[in-house]
């Protein structure tokens, strides 16, 4: 009788943690759906202060870059999202500056 109840208790936490181990990863994956948004957001944002640039300026900011490192920050977080690994995985390195500076001759 004891080794039942034992048993069953085993089973019991062995259930709760499983299921709490579920409600964590649902949890993160709605956590990493709403940053992919955001990201997205950002891109727009960048799209939009592209436009309101002007030609002559000395310092000008590489959106191009940025565009990039949303784009590989949002395929990694995509990735975890649909196969999530034990093991991280390495993304191409991020842009060091996004400004440069021109220099008129």
């Amino acid at each position: 009788m004891k080794k039942i109840i034992l048993y069953a208790l085993l089973s019991g936490v062995s259930a709760l943690a499983a299921s709490s181990c579920y409600a964590d990863q649902e949890s993160e994956k709605r956590y990493l759906t709403a940053i992919m948004t955001e990201l997205e957001n950002i891109k727009a944002l960048a799209i939009k202060a592209e436009s309101t640039r002007t030609e002559g300026d000395r310092l000008v900011f590489d959106y191009a870059s940025l565009e990039r490192d949303l784009e590989l920050m949002r395929q990694a977080i995509n990735q975890h999202i649909e196969k999530p690994s034990r093991q991280p995985r390495r993304i191409g390195a991020l842009s060091e500056n996004y400004t440069e500076q021109i220099h008129n001759e």
